[in-house]
């Protein structure tokens, strides 16, 4: 048996029919590398084993239970059970298109890059509206084939992973952000400031689906709250206490008259007063986290 080339990463949650498309999309992967796939399932309930167990004939798969809830322990999870050079991550609401892992590891060959960043394409069920599609929180990242792509534009939805450019081989996201979230930026930005070079894949796509549920103004608003409070995690961590807030109160002000602009346009442009409140909000998150406020996206796996 050909020894696998790339292990692709699923971290899963009560997601059965997502994971169902997603691996459906990794049995269809042309021109590919010798790929297997660890899914791990981060609900004790094992919901997704049934799902896993259909596709155990038509691709290499190894399907794992964590049960303490985290998505930075099941991403890890996944890490430590691969037994390949090269680590793909894809999200359990995404699929992938036919040629994708062969663009990542085709990027990568020609870059030599530590990390190869592909591309995300969203799909929204029929009823998000236009001010939540356009909000600023889904638009699309237009890089070319090998251009460096900052800390602030990676994430683990679309990725491609030299192993030994990680921190640590085995469980390379922190763990404090089990139930915030932002473990992958956390991680790349470490990567990037230890000098591994991050690129971008045009090529390499993925689609993801949103549903009302997780595209609504309820949503936005605690996803753009959390990523401000990411961005003081990632950004501000070496600045005193005092210099925290004080930053803190500036972005506080500067969220507050976002909020106002929304307001004065919200009658006759929807969208524009969505990109406002979406900017503002993270602004507040920002002063809201140096404060002790923590958004907890995860505890409830929305």
């Amino acid at each position: 048996m050909t020894s696998p080339f790339v292990t692709v990463c699923v971290a899963t949650h009560k997601r059965p029919q997502g994971l169902a498309k997603l691996l459906g999309s990794l049995a269809s992967q042309r021109g590919a590398p010798p790929f297997e796939v660890v899914v791990v399932d981060n609900d004790r309930e094992k919901s997704a084993e049934a799902v896993a167990l259909q596709f155990c004939d038509k691709i290499s798969l190894t399907y794992q239970v964590e049960p303490v809830p985290g998505i930075a322990r099941a991403r890890n999870r996944t890490v430590a059970a691969s037994r390949s050079p090269y680590l793909a991550f894809i999200d359990d609401d995404e699929w992938a298109s036919p040629e994708w892992l062969a663009a990542l590891s085709r990027e990568q060959n020609r870059s030599a890059a530590d990390v190869v960043i592909g591309r995300v394409e969203v799909e929204f069920d029929a009823e998000v509206s236009e001010f939540v599609r356009h909000c600023g929180l889904f638009d699309p990242i237009h890089l070319r084939d090998g251009a460096i792509v900052p800390w602030y534009l990676t994430r683990t939805s679309n990725a491609y992973v030299q192993r030994d450019a990680l921190p640590d081989r085995n469980e390379p996201f922190s763990t404090r952000f089990d139930l915030m979230g932002g473990e992958d930026v956390h991680l790349f930005k470490r990567m990037i400031e230890s000098n591994a070079r991050v690129v971008a894949s045009a090529s390499a796509v993925v689609f993801e689906y949103r549903p009302v549920g997780r595209a609504n103004f309820r949503w936005i608003l605690r996803r753009a709250l959390r990523n401000g409070g990411t961005f003081v995690e990632l950004k501000w961590n070496s600045m005193s206490p005092t210099m925290r807030v004080r930053e803190g109160l500036r972005c506080g002000y500067a969220g507050g008259w976002e909020l106002v602009r929304a307001g004065t346009v919200w009658k006759r442009d929807r969208v524009k007063s969505g990109r406002h409140i979406v900017r503002g909000a993270m602004q507040v998150g920002k002063l809201l986290y140096t404060l002790g406020m923590r958004i907890e996206e995860y505890r409830r796996y929305p």
